[in-house]
């Protein structure tokens, strides 16, 4: 099946809200879709049965609506299939059809708004709903006919009596009343209190509940008391304002304002004394005793022309004093609302948090690196929220047309978070490297496979023996989730208080099969599974924990570092730091709540999970860390604290704390500091000689543990800097360099050798893996050839490593198709050093755009030593 259809309305009336649209009858620029949108409104509905629209600008409103986000519904002039079909195909999700007389008008909208089997529709392709891409109609069709509302009117008395008749034709979505139309017809125009109005909604509600249909109250707008009691009996959705009375009125408003503010100043002036026509002098006279009149001019901060000169100090100490006065009532208005806010919010949070809309204190948008007064720490950084003091230095709000100025804090642009994680999975996950559009996916059935313990068990006990890398996880919780959705899997259950164990309970599934020797079998289930979790975010978005949107987002991360289906790894880890940071995570730990029991992760360890991937994957891909050591003030959780941890969560911490400790490492390695070649090899042979300890004296051993030689190779990797022969060191230095390349020739070899052996049992790789793989053979290459001549065993043995490299890439590609350069890259790589070292030469021809620029400097640096050597 074609991916769903974004449509705001629909998906609120889903969930049982009351959802809202925007007439529009006036505006015909695109610009008021994105209005609508910021102003917080479900949809706009284009009325072309009250307007000159002609269908371009219907088609124009529609197009702008479905990029802006929100739903497109539009008021046809008649049921005529001529307009029907054609507003349907410029974009509108919904068709409302005024004037029904019988149920066979209504069953002729069905008709010309439906494709087959529910109506006659003609089929066609290419269209908005579908971002203009070519779908099969066999595929296209259902779920077109599924988003496409057919809404005729209840306007009519012939309407009103067949009411019950026309809300149980299939291919109806929704009843419409159009209260005045149907007023004037009960010979009653206008009198929305008389009983015979409440008498047709009450029989309209109980159709539309008996038949499984939503009601909307159309033309009332101005009597929201109306509105409500009408919601409140069962409608569902409103047609809530109108562009035109809308502008009039914001205009009548502030032009009554005006002439108050003007009648104001001149009583002001009366009361003083002075004649509105005499001018205020400074009371200076020149020496023919003419009164010198004050200069003052108006001085504009803004412009970038502004000079100071003797003409503007009047006016500029008078602007002064304006701006003083309006900064002080905007710091009065912020502290209200910082009041109000920090009973809501965690710790000492102050700036809204796109998690979920509570005030946190954060840098967000910059984080500084300085350090900061620990007591101005403690009381708040700022009172002013972010977008304030962007507005008040004349710039855009960083949130564009996405939410409200005028509306800062109250509650959070949850769409955003949404549209941004929609955006990141639909990124072409088959090549991490770079953001490409994904081809789309067709699920042949959307009905999730019903969940088994068979089926399901052995990749969820996967995921937990996993899980040490997201130490934030409480396994004993999440196994209780997991046991109570497979209870519950065959019954009805409510999608809010449930998405959260059942989202944890997919992803942990899915991650399972995708690292299990049964992935290629499996693959169908897992993608269901992580398709069947993405449906459920926005319930989650909804919940009152602010961190489970953070949460959920690192298990989607995770899932497409072993699944291309998942989108982009990268794009994903960003907004996940972002919300991070935004969040205060860096800098404090919320404290644990009431219900911090029934919770499925530890909240001081979450930071850290984010921090291991954010630091893994870029160190692996040659990107730049998304947070920087300096602003990282909290610090990693004590183990020995935690008097309530079981031996199993200990020993799984200390490993957590382990990994932590070599991601931090990988940071010095790479950051600004740049610390000596020695001095970080020092620290990674104390941290490889001395693992966590499981509670025995031997050595520990088990996969978690297998992969710490993974990480101290990958390491070395980093570490090892080649330099030109012909280039003078000292002796301590020459021997320090020998001995660390030596080490990663040895770890690299090891490591090739090691996952060679273990791709025979099946077990799966992400795509990190890989990136370590071609590290691996690439340095081994280069740092081995760097003998002056290599001899015959040495060649056989790089021959070795080049082959089961190549062999392990392309078990890699497998998975993610975009990779296979990783293995003509290194055969060629291989080639050339057979063929000499001349041949490398023109190195920068021989390297792919997707190779890690730290493998890059590597493959410089020895082709530019070798050629020198060569020369000498």
């Amino acid at each position: 099946m074609a991916a769903p259809i974004p449509h705001p309305m629909r998906e609120k009336l889903l969930r049982d809200e009351v959802a809202y649209t925007m007439s529009i009858k006036l505006v015909k620029s695109i610009e008021i879709a994105g209005m609508a949108k910021t102003a917080g409104y479900d949809g706009i509905l284009v009325d072309m049965e009250h307007s000159s629209f002609d269908l371009e600008t219907t088609n124009q409103l529609c197009v702008a609506a479905l990029y802006a986000g929100i739903s497109p519904i539009v008021r046809a002039p008649s049921k005529d299939p001529f307009f029907v079909s054609r507003i349907l195909d410029g974009g509108a999700l919904g068709i409302i059809v005024p004037h029904i007389r019988s149920v066979q008008d209504a069953q002729d909208v069905v008709n010309a708004a439906k494709f087959q089997p529910i109506g006659h529709r003609s089929s066609t392709n290419g269209l908005p709903h579908h971002q203009f891409r070519s779908i099969p109609a066999k595929i296209s069709n259902p779920v077109t006919n599924a988003a496409t509302m057919v809404i005729p009117m209840i306007e009519t008395l012939e309407a009103l009596e067949l009411v019950d008749e026309i809300a149980a034709l299939p291919g109806v979505d929704s009843l419409l009343i159009g209260t005045n139309d149907l007023t004037a017809e009960m010979g009653i125009p206008g009198d929305y209190e008389n009983p015979r109005v409440t008498e047709a909604y009450e029989r309209t509600i109980a159709a539309c509940k008996k038949h499984g249909k939503w009601l909307g109250v159309g033309g009332l707008h101005a009597r929201l008391d109306l509105v409500e009691k009408f919601c409140k009996m069962g409608a569902r959705w409103v047609m809530a304002a109108t562009d035109g009375p809308l502008l009039l009125g914001a205009a009548t408003k502030r032009g009554a304002e005006m002439a108050a503010l003007n009648a104001s100043v001149v009583k002001s002036q009366q009361a003083n004394g002075h004649s509105v026509e005499k001018k205020a002098t400074n009371g200076v006279t020149n020496e023919l005793g003419v009164e010198c009149i004050a200069r003052s001019q108006q001085f504009d901060f803004n412009d970038e022309n502004t000079t100071l000169t003797h003409a503007r100090v009047n006016g500029y100490v008078e602007s002064l004093r304006r701006r003083v006065a309006e900064l002080e009532e905007k710091i009065k208005v912020a502290e209200q609302k910082h009041v109000q806010a920090r009973t809501a919010s965690l710790g000492t949070v102050d700036v809204v948090s796109p998690i979920n809309g509570k005030r946190r204190r954060s840098n967000y948008g910059s984080v500084s690196s300085a350090p900061v007064n620990e007591q101005i720490a403690a009381n708040g950084e700022e009172q002013s929220s972010v977008q304030d003091t962007m507005s008040a230095i004349g710039l855009l709000s960083n949130k564009a047309m996405a939410e409200s100025r005028t509306n800062t804090g109250d509650k959070p642009h949850k769409l955003a978070i949404i549209e941004s994680i929609s955006a990141a999975l639909a990124v072409d996950g088959r090549d991490p490297s770079k953001a490409s559009s994904s081809q789309p996916a067709y699920v042949m059935d959307d009905q999730l496979t019903p969940l088994t313990r068979n089926l399901t068990l052995s990749p969820f006990h996967r995921f937990l023996d996993w899980s040490v890398w997201l130490p934030h996880i409480d396994e004993n919780r999440l196994y209780e989730q997991y046991e109570a959705v497979l209870e519950t899997s065959d019954q009805g259950v409510d999608p809010a208080r449930t998405a959260l164990p059942r989202f944890n309970t997919y992803l942990a599934v899915a991650i399972g099969i995708s690292m299990s020797p049964d992935a290629g079998r499996l693959s169908s289930l897992a993608s269901n599974l992580h398709a069947a979790a993405v449906k459920l975010l926005p319930f989650i978005l909804h919940s009152q924990e602010p961190l489970d949107t953070l949460h959920c987002m690192l298990l989607l991360a995770v899932f497409s570092m072993f699944s291309a289906s998942g989108g982009s790894t990268w794009h994903l880890m960003g907004f996940i730091m972002t919300n991070c940071i935004a969040a205060g995570l860096h800098k404090t730990v919320p404290p644990r709540n009431s219900s911090d029991s029934e919770a499925t992760y530890r909240v001081e360890w979450l930071f850290w999970s984010v921090y291991l991937w954010d630091r893994s994957l870029a160190s692996v891909m040659g990107r730049p860390f998304t947070i920087t050591e300096v602003d990282i003030s909290v610090t990693v959780p004590d183990i020995t604290e935690d008097e309530t941890a079981s031996g199993p969560v200990r020993n799984k911490l200390a490993l957590s704390s382990h990994l932590i400790t070599h991601a931090q490492l990988i940071s010095d390695v790479l950051g600004s500091r740049q610390p000596s070649p020695l001095f970080s090899y020092s620290n990674l042979c104390f941290w490889r000689e001395f693992p966590p300890q499981t509670g025995g004296t031997t050595t520990p051993t088990g996969p978690h543990f297998d992969y710490l030689d993974q990480l101290a190779c990958r390491a070395l990797i980093l570490m090892v800097q080649p330099k030109a022969q012909n280039l003078t060191s000292s002796e301590a230095d020459a021997e320090s360099d020998s001995e660390v390349e030596a080490d990663t020739i040895t770890c690299c070899k090891a490591l090739i050798e090691k996952l060679y052996n273990r791709s025979g049992s099946g077990t799966t790789v992400s795509f990190l893996d890989a990136y370590d793989i071609l590290a691996a053979a690439v340095a081994y290459i280069c740092l081995v050839q760097r003998a002056p001549q290599p001899n015959q065993t040495g060649l056989t043995q790089t021959f070795e490593v080049v082959s089961k490299a190549s062999i392990l890439l392309t078990q890699c590609s497998s998975k993610f198709s975009a990779l296979s350069i990783f293995q003509q890259f290194l055969l060629t790589l291989s080639t050339k050093m057979m063929e000499g070292q001349g041949s490398l030469q023109n190195y920068q021809d021989l390297i792919p755009p997707g190779i890690p620029s730290y493998l890059r400097r590597i493959v410089q640096r020895y082709s530019s030593s070798r050629t020198i050597s060569n020369s000498l």
